[in-house]
């Protein structure tokens, strides 16, 4: 179960939640209703669903969130969590994300950061980036990590900007960065037109030997460019049509 919770709303300074909640994150996993994207799949990063790949898209635990007015047309905004993730229940898990919103230009900027613990799987994993990353669906390797990013959020008239940059320090292991940009244009209140550039660094993890020991190794980094239209006749439907360009890590090979 992705996302059941019990929420308390005194006021739009607090809300409260707990139960399974989602992380705070960015820009991608924050917009968590699928059908609200200009673009369908999610940045590299995000992209394993419901998997701790750079930061916990999922987690039981509470989370605290709310917006502080500064001044008329400006406001902060705060999202905090505690919790465990299924994978790894005995360790905690805990970050934030504190945004400044510029009311009147459309634009918010915001900063991350994060802890956890990645549980290595019992099982090597297995990659099937064709059909939807370009790394492994889990880490085989334990380790813990501490994370930082920032994200942009600017939608002015017809135009909208999401943008989001993170570096993740794995003890033990190689570090993990990533890069998110994206923007749309709609030519007609019904049309958008999109395009976004992803890079993500997964960093280093241990190979999925069946037998012997395991090595380190380097997972490399993949980048990744999307074109997509949106057509919106109702505001109950969106169709997408995106075209991804995907160059897989450590190879020369594209998807």
């Amino acid at each position: 179960m992705s996302r059941i919770y019990g929420e308390w709303a005194p006021s739009d300074k607090l809300r409260v939640q707990g139960g399974v909640i989602g992380s705070p994150h960015g820009t991608t996993n924050r917009e968590y209703f699928i059908p609200a994207r200009t673009i369908a799949v999610g940045s590299m990063h995000t992209r394993v669903f419901l998997s701790n790949q750079l930061y916990p898209q999922y987690l039981a635990g509470v989370k605290a969130s709310g917006k502080l007015p500064m001044g008329d047309t400006n406001w902060v905004e705060y999202d905090a969590y505690l919790g465990g993730e299924p994978d790894s229940a005995g360790d905690a898990t805990y970050g934030a994300r504190v945004g400044y919103a510029f009311g009147d230009m459309g634009l918010t900027v915001a900063a991350n950061v994060g802890r956890g613990t990645r549980q290595g799987t019992t099982t090597p994993a297995t990659n099937f980036g064709v059909l939807q990353s370009p790394f492994t669906v889990a880490f085989n390797g334990t380790r813990d990590y501490q994370f930082g990013g920032l994200d942009i959020d600017w939608r002015t008239g017809s135009f909208i900007f999401k943008g989001e940059a993170y570096y993740s320090a794995e003890k033990g292991l190689a570090d993990q960065r990533a890069l998110s940009a994206e923007t749309t244009y709609f030519v007609h209140p019904q049309w958008g037109l999109s395009y976004r550039f992803d890079f993500y660094d997964a960093g280093g993890d241990l190979t999925n030997a069946l037998f012997g020991p395991q090595t380190v190794v380097n997972l490399g980094h993949s980048t990744e460019h999307v074109v997509g239209v949106s057509y919106n006749p109702s505001p109950a439907v969106r169709l997408r049509l995106d075209l991804h360009h995907n160059n897989l890590p450590n190879t020369s090979n594209t998807v």
